[in-house]
């Protein structure tokens, strides 16, 4: 499974990358067939935030943890430090771990509430089996 990931280099810029996720039949439930998934990844801490775009555009930030973010509803689009901007829509899911240096910049997509799912890593969990940066 690809994801888009953000990472910050030795410079402190900000990057985009694609992470991929490995993904294997297996079963999922008691009584439903074995499904493609990837294996289970431990979270710290789970949170949903409901916003308006303009309070999520304040300016350059890195993010508060290693955490994987969802968005339920609404869009964002985020640039790094490079100009490349990525649009995530409702569904879409993204890595961040720029932790250190300048971060990333949110850019208003439309005047819709988003809500988003953080769901932050432990600091030792490395989601890195392979990485190709795009």
């Amino acid at each position: 499974m690809m994801i888009p990931r953000v990472w910050t280099d030795e410079l402190g810029a900000s990057h985009f990358a694609d992470l991929d996720l490995p993904e294997a039949m297996m079963p999922s439930a008691s009584g439903l067939p074995e499904m493609q998934s990837t294996s289970s990844m431990p979270v710290e801490s789970f949170r949903l935030v409901t916003t308006t775009p303009q309070a999520m555009t304040r300016g350059w930030h890195p993010a508060p943890a290693r955490q994987f973010v969802i968005v339920v509803s609404g869009a964002i689009a985020v640039e790094v430090s490079d100009g490349e901007t990525r649009r995530l829509d409702a569904g879409s899911m993204i890595f961040f771990e720029d932790v250190v240096g300048r971060g990333h910049l949110n850019r208003i997509v439309d005047d819709q509430e988003i809500m988003l799912a953080f769901l932050t890593v432990p600091e030792h969990w490395s989601p890195l089996p392979q990485v190709r940066k795009s």
